[in-house]
């Protein structure tokens, strides 16, 4: 499954600092490259309640739910991610994966 790396964020805080939802998304990312996809699951889900609503958060937390078996949910993530950006070809990718799987 795809997931493409977050792109830089012109709402950086100043001074280089970032905020609440990008760090859980740089931790999501770490643990998602480490395998525990329970744990990367929350800290996406985390990203997006500190107001990073958007289709690459989505995606990302449908690939992590779909490591860890949880294939409707995963679903329902890229889905998300394809409402926010129609165009966005990682979500849209693993949902067609999907169906073939």
């Amino acid at each position: 499954f795809a997931t493409r790396p977050r792109r830089k964020n012109a709402d950086q805080r100043p001074e280089g600092r970032l905020d609440e939802a990008q760090l859980q998304r740089m931790r999501a990312d770490a643990l998602h490259g480490l395998g525990r996809m329970a744990d990367a699951a929350q800290a996406v889900r985390a990203s997006i309640a500190a107001g990073a609503r958007d289709a690459d958060n989505y995606n990302l937390l449908g690939v992590t739910l779909f490591q860890a078996q949880r294939h409707e949910d995963a679903r329902e993530s890229f889905q998300r991610a394809l409402v926010l950006d129609p165009g966005h070809a990682d979500a849209r990718a693993n949902l067609e994966a999907m169906h073939v799987a």
